[in-house]
């Protein structure tokens, strides 16, 4: 009896435990890694930060780095690995493109020779403002003035050979891929490539930035890119993010796949754009083609999706959307806004906040919910614990959707009302715990310090009350920025505190889990 009730209990916390991982941890990707700079190849490294890659190249007397990751916090602790495992300087820096997470960290190797395209360098000076829009249509939150990225000490078109010591680098523009400033860096006497965002290497392939008209287009660039590429004949593949790919005939297998995904998504747009006018008709006719690729494990729709792939092609192939992106008026919300009619015979029966909070327990259907709390608020602006149950549901939605780039709306949602409640109660704790938790995923995501969202986390387990979900989540979320910050010791801590109580015991089981990169 004695063992059946120590399997049950050991059961039970299993399952918690899990569950508890599942709702808590920000969505997986597939591509993350874990700010750690790892051996790939004699002389090739690459540090898996938590959102983009950096790629080392070590020579005989000196390192040359592509890219600079997110952030000058997540650079540091690069330039701390490259001290500390290769111990050689960091005499030049070659950026793939111009967007913030591959350049933000440039200024962190100020000793270093900065080398991009022509374009790259034109870029990081005039769409510099395009990086706090990008990062927001995410949901993340960022400052309201960026830091500057570093000028470029040199640029190139076309090709750059660069010659240090007895090895070559060549600078190489392929074509057009995510960005139209795109380069690989290619080290012949390695038969390995650097190759920022033109391959992704796991998951589904971002085609584009939703907010800008560039990435995938009927064109034929990203194909022809894809096949020049292969014609190099690489053993080892360094992508911007993801993981290494090492061999040629695991590098030429995920090359064909790439090319033929986007000839079909390409050719099945344009055929049902031929036939129809609207987007959401388009998606409709078109995703039974993409069908074939729905089940694929190497092609995990975690981040993007089969349908924003055909808003991105449908908003090429549109003369009169040139310049545009696609993310605000082109796809279909995901969180609709409240139609105002819906609502009000529904408010005027419920006679406080605690019957709004049962009501909205019954429903299942975020926009419902959400429309629920918008037209109470409206009527009872000043409820700040209406808006706190609010910015709790919002946050709790996030990980529902089939995507990242969905879950962002809910990210918007969330924080707003959590600004909300602070504005009103400032120590309000679950304001402080949903601003918090998403104040450190915005962190970790970037590569900056976890401090402020730490310390807002803390702030909430001050002041109570917070009920033991919203606890849990805190905790984890606190244990995440530790390890984050390589704080293995106080990590470990406050995982283990995100464990329900009578499974704590067991955290040694489910350590590897928790300490999963999202």
């Amino acid at each position: 009896m004695l063992w059946t009730v120590t399997i049950l209990v050991a059961l039970l916390g299993l399952l918690a435990t899990i569950g508890l991982y599942v709702v808590s941890r920000p969505r997986s990707t597939g591509q993350s890694g874990d700010n750690l700079l790892h051996p790939v190849a004699p002389g090739l490294w690459i540090f898996r930060g938590y959102f983009s890659n950096a790629v080392v190249f070590e020579l005989r007397d000196q390192v040359v780095l592509v890219d600079a990751l997110s952030h000058r916090h997540v650079a540091a602790q690069l330039a701390r690995a490259i001290d500390q495992q290769i111990g050689k300087p960091v005499t030049h820096l070659i950026a793939t493109h111009f967007h913030g997470d591959h350049v933000g960290g440039a200024a962190e190797f100020p000793q270093a020779i900065f080398i991009t395209t022509e374009t790259t360098a034109h870029y990081i000076t005039t769409r510099s403002h395009e990086r706090k829009t990008y990062t927001e249509a995410f949901g993340l939150i960022t400052p309201e003035v960026l830091p500057p990225i570093r000028t470029p000490d040199e640029t190139f078109s076309g090709e750059h050979t660069l010659t240090l010591g007895d090895e070559t680098l060549r600078l190489l523009q392929l074509g057009a891929v995510e960005t139209d400033d795109a380069c690989v860096v290619h080290w012949p006497a390695r038969r390995a490539i650097a190759c920022g965002d033109g391959v992704s290497t796991v998951g589904y392939p971002f085609l584009g930035a939703p907010i800008a008209d560039e990435g995938l287009r009927d064109d034929g660039e990203w194909l022809g890119f894809l096949s020049r590429l292969a014609a190099l004949e690489p053993e080892v593949l360094l992508p911007g993010h993801g993981i290494p790919l090492i061999g040629v005939a695991r590098i030429h297998a995920r090359l064909a796949l790439l090319r033929a995904l986007f000839t079909d998504i390409l050719d099945a747009t344009r055929d049902a754009m031929r036939t129809h006018d609207a987007v959401e008709d388009v998606l409709t006719a078109a995703l039974p083609r993409l069908a074939p690729y729905d089940a694929r494990a190497d092609l995990k729709q975690n981040v993007t999706t089969q349908r924003f792939a055909i808003y991105r092609a449908y908003n090429s192939m549109r003369p009169e959307r040139a310049g545009k992106g696609w993310w605000h008026d082109l796809r279909a919300p995901t969180l609709r806004p409240p139609d105002p009619a819906c609502a009000p015979q529904t408010i005027d029966r419920i006679p406080n906040t605690e019957a709004l909070l049962r009501q909205s327990r019954g429903l299942k259907d975020s926009n419902e919910v959400a429309a629920l709390f918008e037209v109470w608020l409206r009527r009872h602006p000043e409820d700040v614990e209406a808006r706190a149950a609010l910015a709790a549901a919002m946050l709790s939605k996030v990980g529902a959707s089939r995507s990242i780039v969905d879950d962002a709306e809910y990210f918007h949602a969330a924080r707003d009302a959590a600004r909300g409640v602070l504005d009103r109660a400032p120590d309000h704790p679950v304001g402080l715990a949903v601003l918090g938790i998403l104040t450190v995923w915005s962190a970790i995501v970037l590569g900056a310090p976890t401090a402020d969202g730490v310390e807002m986390l803390r702030r909430a387990l001050r002041a109570e009350p917070l009920d033991r979900p919203m606890r849990q989540r805190v905790a984890f979320f606190i244990g995440k920025a530790h390890q984050f910050e390589h704080n293995a010791e106080e990590s470990d801590r406050w995982l283990r505190r995100a464990m329900p109580p009578w499974s704590r015991t067991l955290f040694p089981l489910f350590r590897p889990l928790l300490r999963s990169i999202p």
